[in-house]
C-alpha cells in the first residue's frame, strides 16, 4: 500500500503571472502535485514546468481534451517539445471559477538519473456555472534532475491558487 505525505505547500493569492512553488523536498518513489482554487482574469492559456525550465525539447506529451459546453474535443498525440508540459487553453471566463483543479503525478521525481514520467488531468468551469472542460496529459520529461520546483504560469493575470504536493513512498 501507498503511502501520501504533504510535503510542499503554497497559498497563492497575489495577482500575477507565475506562480512558483520552490523547495520541493526529495526522500519519495513518486509526488503529486495537486492544484486547486485556481482563479485566473479573462481569455488566456495556463501551462507548468519543473525547475522553472527555460529549454525545448524538454517534454514530450500526449493530450486528450474536451470542451463539454460545445460538445467538442480533440486528441493529440504528438510530441510538444516546448518549455512546459502542461497547456490548457481558458475561455468564456474558465478558470474565474474555484472549482478549477489539476492533478499532476510524476515518477521518479527525486531521481537525478531518471526521466520522469507523468500524468496530469485537470478541470476547469465557467464563471457562469454553465460549462466545462477536462484535459489528460501523459508524458515524459527528458532532463534528469531531481524535481524541486514547480511553476504554474498563465497569459493572463492569476488571482489564486492553492499548490500542495504529496510524497509518495510505494510499500
Amino acid at each position: 500500500m501507498a503511502q501520501y505525505d504533504l510535503i510542499a505547500t503554497g497559498n497563492f493569492t497575489d495577482t500575477a503571472s507565475t506562480f512558483s512553488l520552490t523547495g520541493i523536498p526529495g526522500g519519495y518513489t513518486d509526488c503529486i502535485i495537486v492544484i486547486s482554487n485556481f482563479r485566473a482574469d479573462g481569455n488566456s492559456a495556463i501551462s507548468a514546468s519543473f525547475n522553472n525550465n527555460v529549454n525545448n525539447n524538454t517534454y514530450y506529451t500526449s493530450y486528450i481534451a474536451g470542451n463539454f459546453a460545445s460538445g467538442s474535443s480533440s486528441i493529440a498525440n504528438t510530441q510538444r517539445n516546448d518549455t512546459d508540459f502542461f497547456y490548457m487553453t481558458l475561455s468564456n471566463g474558465q478558470g474565474s471559477s474555484s472549482s478549477s483543479t489539476f492533478r499532476i503525478q510524476v515518477g521518479q521525481y527525486a531521481s537525478t538519473s531518471a526521466r520522469k514520467t507523468f500524468v496530469a488531468q485537470g478541470q476547469t468551469q465557467n464563471a457562469n456555472g454553465q460549462g466545462f472542460s477536462t484535459y489528460s496529459f501523459g508524458g515524459t520529461w527528458m532532463g534528469t534532475d531531481a524535481l524541486t520546483s514547480f511553476q504554474l504560469k498563465s497569459g493572463a493575470s492569476m488571482n489564486s491558487a492553492i499548490i500542495k504536493v504529496y510524497g509518495i513512498i510505494n510499500s
